[in-house]
């Protein structure tokens, strides 16, 4: 036999045990294909278990900023073409201190995308910090500049690029904008009294906690009869801690930032990669339905009440992101939980609100010097389109004005699990509430101001009402709403 012959007689032998191995195992193949899934399911199980694989790390909302929605440290939803535009159009028509930014807005954005920062912080920052100036060569974000050292310790740098790319590199240790705010901005060691605007303490204490969750610690250092607290700090003061400097940089965030942003770029604070629907108005502990254990407003509010509750109104409707359904809803919420506080609620009075062009408090609220109307009720106040309409205008469109029918052209009708705050619920010719809250069982709570046997401003908790419609307001507020005033 040649050497030909015997390879042949090889390979014959080769596929003969082949064919024989695969009709011992061919009753075995699909348990083993099963095993085999059964381990690769247990493997990924594990992995999530101990937080090395997720699935969907973008599954964030509105107000949370480790997560990538919205206004983020990582993400922009401007493409090169229209940060450089919008740049452009900022730095001639608005800000000319902008110009070297717009000059240079390709080479920013590509080193930012190249460090996972957002490249609209470059401009933010610097809008933030000293409006468009330096505070020494080339330094617009205020790097290595402290309160203590004054202008001598800032960085200097020898040309824009060094500075904007030592900008970036220095925040890309940062995961998200409040652990870089927790950074960049320090209210102060100690709740200075009465604090000021350069010093922190006291001064920030009503806008970066709202009157419900201020904690008691801060409304007692900060109250008129605490003692005096200096930057020295000393006995009878109280020191800050990681909960107020956390709430100082989120307030940081949600106003200076966020305005800056919107004036550069045009963007509003949940405008993003991902842009969630999930709005920032903050949720009540409780609600107390249908003003229990209340009494009308039957006097004007004094001065200082109506510039409390005007401040208050305001903080609730920037940190919702003014312009959007969730300041609309915040505006609402504030005027009813403000009063509540106060032992009392608004008197409905039909016609109320209409024609009103005012934003914030009407100081003749629970006056009654306009008499008594068809119903015997003698004290002013709103009706519940007067109500909605009010809320719109300051929460969205300062010249909005309108009645119940009207709002039926505002939106399409929809189921309510996707109603949102700022959704109206809306009987079709007499009724309207304004959605606060969609407790996600089927029922939502509203603000409204309703006639008898209430009559007055309450929150309550609706679900599906014949008669009734959910009106979806999203597609208005992104199209009507204007500048604040």
């Amino acid at each position: 036999m040649n050497e030909s012959t015997k390879d042949v007689a090889k390979d014959i032998a080769k596929e003969a045990a082949k064919k024989k191995l695969l009709m011992v195992l061919a009753p075995y193949i699909p348990a083993i294909a099963i095993g085999c899934l059964v381990i690769f399911v247990l493997i990924v199980a594990v992995l999530f278990m101990l937080g090395l694989f997720d699935i969907d790390s973008n599954n964030g909302v509105g107000g949370n900023y480790s997560k990538e929605c919205g206004f983020t440290i990582s993400k922009t939803s401007l493409s090169k073409s229209e940060y450089k535009s919008k740049l452009e159009d900022y730095a001639t028509t608005v800000n000319a201190n902008f110009k070297i930014f717009a000059e240079n807005a390709d080479s920013i954005y590509d080193y930012a995308k190249s460090k996972n920062i957002n490249p609209e912080l470059v401009a933010v920052r610097a809008k933030v910090e000293g409006n468009g100036t330096t505070t020494g060569s080339y330094n617009y974000w205020g790097m290595g500049c402290t309160n203590g050292n004054g202008i001598g310790a800032c960085f200097n740098y020898s040309s824009f690029e060094e500075g904007y790319t030592d900008y970036i590199n220095n925040i890309s240790q940062y995961s998200s904008l409040t652990e870089m705010m927790g950074r960049y901005a320090y209210i102060g060691e100690y709740w200075y009294n009465p604090g000021s605007s350069s010093d922190g303490g006291c001064y920030y204490a009503p806008y970066i906690y709202t009157v419900e969750n201020m904690p008691a610690r801060v409304k007692n250092a900060c109250s008129n009869s605490a003692p005096y607290c200096s930057t020295a700090g000393g006995i009878g003061c109280t020191k800050t801690t990681a909960e107020d400097q956390n709430a100082y940089a989120t307030w940081q965030i949600q106003n200076n930032m966020a305005g800056a942003r919107k004036e550069i770029f045009g963007l509003d604070f949940e405008d993003g990669p991902c842009s969630s629907t999930t709005s920032n108005i903050q949720s009540l502990s409780e609600y107390n339905f249908y003003h229990n254990n209340l009494k009308v407003l039957d006097r004007k509010l004094t001065s200082s009440e109506v510039s409390e509750l005007n401040n208050y109104i305001e903080s609730q409707i920037t940190k919702a992101g003014y312009g959007t359904g969730a300041a609309v809803a915040a505006a609402g919420q504030a005027l009813t939980y403000w009063l509540e506080n106060q032992g009392y609620y608004l008197q409905y009075r039909w016609g109320g609100g209409h024609g009103d062009s005012f934003l914030g408090v009407n100081p003749e609220w629970g006056s009654s010097a306009h008499g008594c109307d068809a119903a015997g009720l003698c004290y002013n106040g709103l009706d519940c389109s007067g109500f909605v309409s009010w809320a719109i205008r300051n929460g969205c469109n300062p010249s909005y004005g309108s009645n119940t029918t009207y709002y039926m052209k505002h939106g399409p009708a929809i189921d309510i699990s996707k109603v949102e705050p700022g959704d109206l619920m809306l009987d079709l010719d007499s009724h309207v509430m304004l959605v606060v809250k969609n407790n996600g069982d089927g029922t939502v709570i509203v603000a409204e101001e309703t006639g008898s046997p209430i009559n007055g401003l309450v929150f309550s908790q609706q679900s599906p009402t014949a008669g009734y419609e959910f009106i979806d307001m999203t597609s208005y507020y992104q199209n009507n709403c204007s500048p604040r005033q």
